[in-house]
């Protein structure tokens, strides 16, 4: 979300003084920075290359960018993106087919109700007065270059939803850009106070639903509940750190926060859960004759430690959602 919303004001400085005649080499390099570091952070910021060639064909506006200045941007964006490229490189490309595979693929049966599904969560998460709004192309130069990079992840995520379920947050990153659009559009209304008072409302009720649980329903099923649902394995691991593993990396990385004052990293075991950057830690797999694993309730031990030689010697029940469970070599 960052780097998609800085690279835009990147670009729309680069046009703003292309038109002026002013130099504008930094500017690229700061664009190409921008983009690879996105690129190190979500894979989803490449949308803004094709997002940026159909603003450009559309609007005629191929001019205003140099030759020169291309290709700086594309050099220090490959300098930017090198930590990723290096990696997929060295890894027969793992992550880059795990993303094609999770967003593009699926051995599901289409359903309609996937695309119908994806529309309704993105007008009522954006929030109607704003996703109506945003659907007008504004006439200013600059608010018009917004509406293309606030709507092709929009369009690009419900064409993928003719193929495969779309979860609703995967296109964020046009989010800044098409509430920009409402902003500009609702700014002289009542529609904008109505629409402001709104999110007011729901994010003094959403925190204060974290800090003193209010909802009249079990707040462990609630997503604000995620905050502190590790809390009780979290209180174990301070008291002893040794030779412990984690079972997913949500967990490993909440425990891992919680206790950095006080504990070491907390690694997920090597094969639990899907597959991850854990996965290719040498920390993540254990050689110790002992170990003990942080489990969702009714996880089993996974492939990897099945044939490293680990079996389940003891479980204990620590909350409704997770078991301690010890495995063994011996």
């Amino acid at each position: 979300v960052f780097f998609w919303s800085l690279s835009i004001y990147l670009f729309v400085q680069i046009l703003n003084a292309s038109s002026q005649s002013k130099p504008t080499c930094l500017l690229y390099a700061f664009l190409g920075a921008s983009l690879g570091l996105g690129f190190c952070s979500k894979y989803h910021i490449v949308l803004f290359v094709p997002a940026a060639i159909f603003y450009l064909s559309l609007e005629k506006a191929w001019r205003q960018l140099s030759k020169k200045g291309i290709l700086i941007l594309i050099f220090t964006g490959l300098v930017f993106s090198s930590p990723v490229l290096l990696w997929n490189i060295q890894n027969d490309f793992a992550s880059f087919r795990f993303q094609l595979q999770h967003g593009l693929a699926t051995n599901d049966a289409w359903k309609i109700r996937w695309p119908l599904e994806y529309c309704l969560g993105q007008f009522f998460l954006l929030f109607p007065t704003v996703f109506l709004v945003a659907m007008k192309k504004p006439k200013e130069n600059d608010l018009r270059l917004v509406y293309y990079f606030g709507w092709f992840p929009i369009l690009f995520f419900l064409i993928t939803s003719l193929k495969s379920k779309v979860e609703a947050n995967w296109p964020i990153a046009a989010y800044p850009a098409l509430i920009c659009l409402g902003y500009y559009g609702l700014k002289q209304s009542k529609a904008f106070k109505i629409t402001f008072g709104i999110w007011l409302l729901a994010w003094i009720l959403v925190i204060a639903q974290i800090l003193t649980p209010w909802i009249p329903i079990d707040e462990r099923e609630l997503k604000t509940y995620e905050m502190k649902k590790y809390d009780p394995l979290v209180s174990i691991y301070e008291k002893d750190s040794q030779n412990y593993f984690a079972s997913s990396y949500q967990m490993a990385a909440m425990i891992s926060y919680k206790t950095r004052f006080t504990s070491p990293l907390l690694y997920k075991a090597v094969g639990l859960s899907r597959i991850d950057y854990f996965d290719f830690q040498k920390e993540s797999t254990p050689n110790e004759k002992r170990i003990r694993i942080f489990c969702e309730r009714y996880q089993p031990l996974s492939k990897e430690l099945l044939d490293l030689g680990y079996r389940e010697v003891s479980s204990t029940e620590i909350t409704d959602f997770f078991r301690l469970v010890g495995a063994s070599k011996e």
